[in-house]
């Protein structure tokens, strides 16, 4: 990827970035407009409004128009974490989102990960009680990066971790060198149990015991051997042990025929429902992901974790199982047809969530769609 330096003039520093800063983390945001990186900072440096970031990202390159060793104004936060200690990215293309939007995730990523490994931030950085690689939301509660929040916080996450572990060779410090059989769980808990927890561990096997800003969550991870085997809201709030968890709502008291599905296994192809709305950590599933077949990647109790979005969802929201399931009848999705997701793709924004070429021809193939039928409808509706 390409990186572009633009010099922030030193008669600015007093509005857009007045005191030095040795970078003790990155704050992400998403710029909620369509324009290049370039043109993102130009119009940062060139205005007088104390609102600042250090770079942009787009599709195809990085521009940086802020040192490092300069604070910005990026971060809601005042003389805070964010606005003194970390480096403001802001990644373009977020408000219609689509193919220039995910290459510039990719390419932020990839830009995260060489600073981390840069300023010394290793994986377990990514979801620490602090936050050293967090967003926007993290530092001051404003709901941004709001595309990358809308589709998976933990699924940009996890671009990050592959892009770091491309460019180092190394996998998370801390995680416990210890072979364990994930399906074989004899802790007693389950994935999907809520907890009151009293402390929290930033790695399966971290022997500091912090507080935590969020005192109850989900268990979205077990590694039964580990010094702290449960992994909370996908790491979002941390590790816990036994001693930490204060009281448990466990998920078997709440499954009934209606949302779990004992015949739903590691690797089998279900559909996620077109009526599903948040996955099973609470975000809000975009309609472009719906009513479309996904792996099962792991199975915890009335929830199952989704290969290809790396999310948790509720089993009652595929279509076939669960609460779709009823005197063992399996139902089918309400599928749109050609003539509908055409319309959708003209008439829609985002062109109804399947994005522009490749990746719609991609996402429409997974979908079920002949891609070139589509087109050639579309081309037929805008002549």
């Amino acid at each position: 990827m390409l990186v572009t330096k633009v010099n922030m003039p030193s008669s600015k520093y007093g509005i857009k970035c007045p005191y030095s800063m040795k970078p003790e983390g990155i704050t992400i945001h998403n710029t909620a407009n369509d324009a290049s990186a370039m043109s993102e900072v130009s119009y940062m440096i060139n205005n007088n409004n104390q609102v600042s970031f250090h770079e942009a990202i787009d599709d195809y390159r990085c521009v940086q128009g802020i040192e490092h060793n300069r604070n910005a104004w990026h971060a809601g936060d005042g003389h805070g974490f964010g606005n003194m200690k970390t480096i403001g990215i802001e990644i373009c293309y977020s408000k219609s989102g689509g193919e220039r939007f995910e290459k510039a995730e990719r390419n932020a990523a990839e830009r995260i990960a060489y600073l981390m490994k840069k300023y010394g931030w290793n994986l377990d950085n990514i979801t620490d009680t602090r936050h050293t690689v967090g967003t926007h939301q993290n530092r001051s509660g404003k709901y941004c990066p709001h595309r990358t929040l809308d589709n998976g916080l933990e699924r940009f996450y996890n671009m990050i971790r592959e892009e770091y572990r491309e460019l180092t060779g190394e996998t998370a410090q801390g995680i416990p060198n210890i072979v364990v059989n994930e399906n074989n769980n004899n802790t007693g808990r389950n994935v999907g149990d809520t907890v009151t927890i009293n402390g929290v561990y930033t790695s399966s096997s971290s022997t500091k015991k912090l507080s935590p800003a969020v005192k109850s969550g989900m268990i979205t991870r077990i590694i039964p051997g580990a010094r702290n085997p449960y992994l909370i809201n996908n790491g979002n709030i941390g590790w816990v042990n036994d001693s930490c968890i204060v009281s448990t709502e466990s998920s078997q008291a709440t499954n009934t025929n209606t949302n779990v599905a004992p015949n739903i296994a590691v690797g089998s192809t279900v559909t996620l429902s077109a009526n599903a709305i948040n996955y099973a950590t609470g975000q809000k599933i975009p309609e472009c992901y719906k009513n479309r077949n996904y792996t099962i990647m792991q199975v915890g109790n009335g929830k199952v974790l989704l290969k290809e979005l790396y999310s948790w969802v509720y089993t009652k929201d595929l279509v076939g199982y669960g609460a779709n399931t009823t005197n063992n009848t399996v139902t089918t999705p309400s599928r749109k047809s050609n003539e509908e997701i055409a319309s959708d793709i003209i008439n829609k924004p985002n062109y109804g969530g399947w994005g522009v070429n490749p990746i719609r021809a991609q996402k429409l193939r997974e979908a079920g769609y002949d891609p070139t039928v589509i087109q050639k409808i579309i081309n037929q509706k805008l002549k």
